[in-house]
Parts: C-alpha cells; sequence; structure tokens
C-alpha cells in the first residue's frame, strides 16, 4: 500500500515534539492536521470525533503519544458513522 505523503509529513510533525511534551502527554491522543496541533484528548474516540467535526472528509493524523504505529483516517469511509 502507498503511504500516504501528507499523513507522513504528519507523522514526522508528530515526531518532532520535544521530549519532555511527550513524556506530558503519554497515553493521550493527538489529532494533527497541516502540522499543526489540533487537540489533545484523553480517549481515541473523542479524538475521532473532533476530527471529524472540524476536517469532515478530508485526512487527519491521530496518534497515541508513546506508540510508534500511525493510526489515520480518510473520514469520507466514516460519513454516516457517527
Amino acid at each position: 500500500m502507498p503511504v500516504d505523503e501528507k499523513l507522513k509529513k504528519e507523522f514526522e510533525f508528530y515526531k518532532s515534539q520535544p521530549e519532555e511534551w511527550r513524556k506530558e502527554n503519554q497515553g493521550n491522543f493527538v489529532l494533527i492536521k497541516d502540522q499543526k496541533i489540533q487537540g489533545i484528548f484523553e480517549s481515541y474516540t473523542d479524538a475521532l470525533q473532533e476530527g471529524v467535526k472540524l476536517f469532515s472528509t478530508e485526512k487527519f493524523l491521530i496518534q497515541q503519544v508513546g506508540q510508534e504505529d500511525i493510526i489515520n483516517y480518510n473520514t469520507s469511509s466514516l460519513i454516516g458513522v457517527m
């Protein structure tokens, strides 16, 4: 599966955050769009709901702080789910 360059840039932005920031937010879910932190949430569901509310069908990144796996959604596949 090809790597989505936009989401790759968002993940690189996430990785560029200072170690102290990552320690403070360990376990939380960060919502990133356009290489900006749009919010930090205690649950994945809260981050996803905010991402859908703000960005509708555009792609955005949800990353659990301290985890290496990228979690991302093209929200067009979620329309009508929530």
